[in-house]
């Protein structure tokens, strides 16, 4: 069964050679996905990464931000750090995780903690090890 398993795939290969080469030539994106899935109201809904505006921890619960509105899924913020891709995504709370594209600026709160204002309109705390790791994600 191995063997033609590995035939059909050498056969298939060699038949869409220029399609199989046009994939390998384009950026994987390296194990992180680029949507969430959710439950809406009975249906599945697929929120692409880049629609994002930020997500919030809400108990066993993640709210996530689009600009369609904000959607409930049963996970965990660390969960949903470890699987979307920390070039793009920064958790800067420990109930606050966003787009680094959405942040506009980022000022002072309260003792060691900021507020960082998102392309949105929305306002978020950054804890001071958020900011840590936003100073070392832009390279101030």
């Amino acid at each position: 069964m191995d063997k033609a398993v590995q035939r059909w795939l050498q056969h298939a290969m060699l038949k869409n050679r220029p399609q199989i080469q046009e994939l390998m030539q384009q950026k994987v994106y390296e194990g992180y996905q680029h949507r969430i899935v959710v439950k809406d109201n009975g249906l599945i809904r697929i929120i692409p990464a880049q629609d994002i505006y930020y997500i919030e921890a809400n108990d066993d619960y993640i709210k996530i931000v689009t600009k369609d509105g904000s959607y409930l899924k049963k996970s965990t913020l660390s969960h949903i750090e470890q699987s979307l891709d920390p070039e793009h995504f920064v958790r800067i709370h420990r109930s606050y995780m966003i787009p680094v594209s959405q942040l506009v600026r980022i000022e002072p709160y309260e003792k060691e903690s900021h507020i960082a204002l998102l392309q949105c309109g929305a306002k978020v705390t950054v804890s001071k090890n958020g900011m840590a790791k936003l100073k070392t994600l832009l390279g101030w």
